[in-house]
């Protein structure tokens, strides 16, 4: 069983998992910030998504869903139903770990600070089990676990993917100029990855780049994806974005305002251009 809300879980442990690794090579507490987040989020997805699988009703007042603590709370019932006829559940399954979890995402993203290491990196791989005892009992093996999951070629991010990671990093926790750089950029490298790598395009400027990746769009499969979609637009908002790259790195006066109606369009390419890179570069892979 998988669902937008259980992959979108998964994928941000598996961000969590490649932060984990940066954070031991270099030490950086960024790194292990970014590690907190992303598993909070991972585990809020992956719990609620649990949940609605066995029908508890996850919405508040207002058409918001319940939080990470609300869910937490939601889970020790099922947990405490389950147990009545799987004795051994509440031995696997330590909810405080996955609790501390949320606590120190909390100091870390509001209060700056990361004041337990030792205990953060002991307590990480407790929770990841707590989760995946949960799914398997939860679920009754109607869906795959977290080792399914982890162990899969989907563990192997592209590089040009963690570029984009690296920008929606920076924009989750509020450093939104430098996100815009890094997401124009990798803007960039996926348009001339697309253009002159897999395509074997001479291209010297950039809006040729764009030009023939629209012509690219209206064929096969992409037609299917974007059936008779004027894209036009993405050469006309080419001048916004490029413009307001430009006011970043040159120190022009620029409002917030400006800065998040452009990275909503980076984001519209983002999807699009990033999208055709990887089906055509596994294209290419299938046929080597």
């Amino acid at each position: 069983m998988t669902s937008f809300m259980f992959d979108s879980g998964i994928s941000s442990l598996i961000e969590a998992l490649h932060q984990l690794e940066e954070y031991k090579k270099s030490k950086d507490h960024q790194h292990l910030r970014f590690v907190l987040i992303h598993l909070d989020g991972a585990f809020e997805l992956i719990i609620k998504k649990s949940l609605i699988h066995k029908g508890v009703d996850v919405i508040k007042k207002y058409g918001n869903t319940i939080g990470v603590l609300d869910c937490l709370d939601e889970m020790k019932k099922e947990i405490k139903k389950a147990s009545e006829t799987e004795n051994h559940l509440n031995d696997i399954i330590n909810l405080n770990e996955v609790t501390f979890i949320h606590k120190f995402r909390n100091d870390a993203q509001h209060i700056g600070s990361i004041t337990k290491e030792e205990q953060i990196l002991e307590i990480i791989p407790k929770a990841l089990e707590s989760i995946n005892a949960f799914l398997k009992v939860i679920f009754d093996y109607e869906c795959d676990t977290l080792e399914d999951y982890l162990s899969g070629v989907g563990l192997q991010k592209d590089p040009m993917q963690l570029y984009f990671d690296e920008a929606n990093n920076a924009y989750y926790v509020g450093e939104i100029e430098i996100a815009y750089i890094r997401k124009f950029s990798a803007v960039m490298k996926t348009m001339r990855e697309l253009c002159m790598e897999l395509l074997g395009l001479d291209i010297k400027e950039t809006r040729k780049y764009m030009q023939n990746l629209l012509k690219l769009i209206k064929t096969a499969p992409f037609k299917k994806k974007y059936p008779d979609k004027d894209l036009s637009f993405l050469i006309e908002n080419f001048d916004v974005i490029t413009g307001v790259r430009y006011k970043l790195t040159h120190g022009t006066k620029i409002e917030k305002e400006e800065i998040l109606e452009a990275w909503s369009k980076l984001n519209t390419y983002e999807s699009i251009f990033l999208d055709m890179y990887l089906y055509i570069k596994s294209s290419f892979q299938g046929n080597s």
